[in-house]
Order: structure tokens, then sequence, then C-alpha cells
């Protein structure tokens, strides 16, 4: 169990700011932080009592005058998406946590004003914790703000904040935005080049992953992008357990996200999935076993469906509940195991398999389309087949430079300050990382060969 450690959320984009507010929505459930920001406080409830001793909310919240305030920043170019979140609770944020700036439409414009005003508001944040950890970031791989300005930010942070962990929330577009918008393709490779240089763990949503899971679980034909930050909420909440609650829960701070997943520097993106995402209208109960199998052979997968295909560097799984002993959990996992028969790459000097419990229930959003459920089981690992993902964004590149060379090259120009080679080079970095997950690949189907 560590000390309580102040962290620093930030929700850049479009993007980044909906499935923040979802994520703060659904915490603040968790933690019994009414809308205001006044915690539930009943003295003659033993259980709520010894659930606040649990609690570290200092750890994501500041209190002033008996309310608890988010220690976060919600930053955007376009004022629409900051008022919408701003006007849905007024009284729960303060309006210093919200910059926009209308005039920032590249990497040429506005951008050193936008980035003097969220530094500025970023160091008043860390000024107000006494033992500052890190960031989550959360955002677009692909959207104007949440990449094009966060690779600029995340840059900025290292500078300035030297060490300090960065943890990355981040979405990926779907396969057809990537052949439909020449621009989504620029702004995801450049953001994974910063992301590489900048960041120690990232977290990974496909659009396409949400809409499956939306389609084959919750059964909802045409889901929303609400939907889609509502399974990002669940993702969130659970892999901060460690960061929020009292206990020796896996993943107890920002550092151990990479201690125990990341093998290599470069290979630090996370693959999150988790059962059972189930509607109000379904009746079917999951059975432990199913639980883990729908796990470990991807069909829960907010990342990608394919991590039968790919091979497991590491994964971290915890139950959620308290319906099941320690026993029950290893007859129930190895049973599943049987099954999906997962493949693990053996990696010398590191502990690939890590898991643990959870004895509190997860939560939904109330109103929300999933239904709450008394135990779930998720996984966060470092699979090979998120290569996919980055694979997808490099073939859309080499098409577009092919088939609209000057097209593209000019589109490079005109967006950022950099020249077409550096381009080059940070498009280089993407073919190199999936090489890396490629080789793996190959080793793994040569063990198994062999």
């Amino acid at each position: 169990m560590t000390c309580c450690r102040e962290i620093i959320s930030i929700h850049l984009g479009n993007a980044g700011i909906k499935s923040g507010s979802t994520c703060w929505d659904l915490i603040t459930s968790e933690h019994d932080i009414q809308k205001e920001g006044s915690l539930l406080i009943d003295e003659s409830n033993e259980a709520l009592s010894s659930k606040r001793e649990e609690e570290n909310l200092n750890s994501l919240f500041f209190e002033t005058n008996n309310k608890y305030t988010p220690r976060c920043l919600f930053i955007d170019t376009d004022e629409e998406s900051i008022n919408t979140i701003r006007n849905t609770n007024p009284d729960f944020y303060l309006n210093e946590q919200f910059i926009s700036l209308n005039n920032y439409n590249s990497f040429k414009t506005g951008r050193e004003e936008l980035l003097d005003s969220s530094l500025d508001r970023i160091r008043k944040l860390v000024e107000n914790c006494s033992d500052f950890e890190g960031f989550l970031i959360y955002n677009s791989i692909s959207g104007g703000t949440g990449s094009v300005f966060g690779s600029l930010l995340l840059e900025r942070l290292s500078e300035e904040f030297g060490k300090k962990s960065k943890v990355n929330f981040t979405i990926f577009p779907t396969r057809n935005e990537l052949k439909v918008n020449p621009l989504h393709v620029f702004n995801s490779i450049m953001y994974s080049y910063y992301h590489n240089e900048h960041t120690d763990a990232s977290v990974v949503f496909s659009n396409d992953a949400l809409k499956d899971i939306c389609h084959s679980s919750l059964k909802i034909e045409n889901p929303s992008h609400s939907v889609y930050n509502q399974l990002i909420a669940q993702a969130v909440s659970s892999t901060t357990i460690g960061l929020r609650k009292k206990s020796d829960v896996l993943l107890e701070n920002l550092d151990s996200f990479r201690t125990s997943l990341i093998p290599f520097p470069t290979l630090q993106y996370l693959s999150y999935s988790c059962s059972p995402f189930i509607s109000s209208l379904q009746t079917h109960q999951f059975t432990l076993q199913e639980m883990f199998q729908s796990c470990l052979n991807g069909e829960s997968c907010l990342t990608t469906r394919n991590l039968q295909t790919g091979g497991y560097l590491s994964m971290v799984l915890i139950l959620r509940g308290d319906s099941y002993t320690p026993s029950k959990f290893n007859f129930n996992f190895n049973r599943a195991r049987g099954i999906v028969r997962p493949r693990f790459v053996d990696m010398p000097n590191f502990a690939s398999f890590k898991c643990g419990l959870d004895y509190h229930s997860p939560k939904v959003i109330v109103g929300g389309d999933l239904a709450k459920v008394s135990d779930s089981v998720f996984a966060v690992s470092n699979n090979t087949s998120v290569l996919e993902l980055f694979n997808n964004i490099r073939l859309e590149c080499d098409k577009l430079n092919n088939e609209r060379k000057e097209y593209f090259r000019d589109l490079i120009k005109k967006q950022c300050t950099i020249e077409v080679d550096e381009f080059n080079e940070a498009k280089g970095n993407l073919d190199d990382l999936v090489e890396d997950y490629l080789e793996i690949e190959r080793n793994i189907n040569e063990d198994e060969e062999s």
C-alpha cells in the first residue's frame, strides 16, 4: 500500500473533454461525491465510515470549503465543447479549469498563447500539491487539439516537469475515418512521434473496438459517443483503483504502469478488456469463467478484438467485487486460460503476469446504457495485436504518398512548422514501432513451430 500522492488530469480536445467528463461522473459516484462537490457523510453508517478510511480522495481531488474539486484542466480550441461541460455542472468545476482559444487552428496559429495559458494553469495546480506524482492525459490521437496541440504540450511538460510520470488515455480513429480524412493520418503520425518520446504509458481505445462492443455486448445498433465514453469511463475507473484507494490493488501508482506492463520504453501501448459489459435489458448472468475468457480472447477488449492473434508481453488482471474467494479466482482463471490458450511472451527479468482482487463492486453511470453488475474482471495488457492500429495509420499514409503525394505534402506544410523530411522521420519511427511488434510476433510463431 502506498501513500497518497497527487495526480493532475489534463483533458485535451473534444474527445478528451467529453470522455473525461464522463469519467469524473463515474469516479465521483464511486466516492459518494455529490454534484456540487460535497461529500456524502453519515456517521451512523459504519460501512460508509469504513469506506472513507480506505479512500485516497486527495490523489485526484482537492478540498476547499468542504467541497471536492477534481485536480484537472479542460483544454480546447473550440469553446463549444468547453461550455457543454461547464454549463452541465456549473457548481462542480471552477472557471479556471477551462481553457479555450478559438483562433488556434494549426501548429502555426496561436499555439504559444494556448501553451502559455495551459502551462500557467498547470503550474498552479502543481503548486497546490504536497507530493505531486504526475499526469493523466485524455485525448484523441487524430484530433486537432488533442493530437496537434497535445504533441506540443507533452514536449513542454517533459521540459518543465522532468521525470514526473505521464499516463495517456488515448482514442484511435476508425479505419474509415483515416480513409476519408487525411488530417487524421497526419495528426496520428505526429502525435505518435511525440508520444513515444514524452509519455510513459498509454491505455489505448479504438473507435472500431468500442463500436463492436456496443453491437455485440450492449446490442446497440447505432451507438453514440456518449456510450463510447461510458465504456472508457469503466476503463479509467478500473485502472485508477489503486491510485484512489488505500489497498494492495495492483497499479497502485503511475510508475507501476511502466514497471508492471512495459518491458521496453517504445512498446508502451496498452490494451484494456473488461467483462461483463451488458445493457439493462439483458438477463444473462455471466459466470466467473466466462468473464475471464472474454477478457483473454478479446471479445470484451476496447482496443482491438484480435488479442488471440497477438502475444502478451504482460498483463495485470483484477477481479472486482466480493462474491468470489481467491481459490475460486484461481480455479476459474486456469480453466479459462486452458480454453483460450493465450500466448505469453517469455520476457527475461520481467514478471509478465500479475493478478489481484478488489473487493469493491464496480459502479456505472446512473441513467446510462450499462447495467450495474456485482462483479467484473478487467485486464490491462501489453499485447502485440495493438500494432493493427498503427499499421492502419501507416498503410493510409503510404496510400496518400502514392496516390496524392503533392496534396499530402502541401497539407503537411500548411498544418505545421516542420519540414517534410521531419514528417518522414516521424513516419519512420511509426514504421519502426510496427516492425518491433511484428518481430515479437514472428518470434512467437517460430517458438510454437519448434
